[in-house]
């Protein structure tokens, strides 16, 4: 069952990873530690004035 669950994200993640809506804001955090992503994050895009 676990195998199918790994198959079914990734079929998933390649369908949204398809759709031209989600261009450039999906975040591929593979391989990557909480730590690193939380790292990466760039606060100043999520400011408001």
């Amino acid at each position: 069952m676990a195998y199918y669950m790994i198959g079914r994200a990734l079929f998933l993640k390649r369908k949204l990873e398809a759709m031209p809506e989600n261009q450039g804001h999906l975040y591929d955090n593979t391989r990557k530690t909480p730590e690193d992503s939380v790292r990466e994050i760039e606060l100043e895009r999520y400011l408001v004035n």
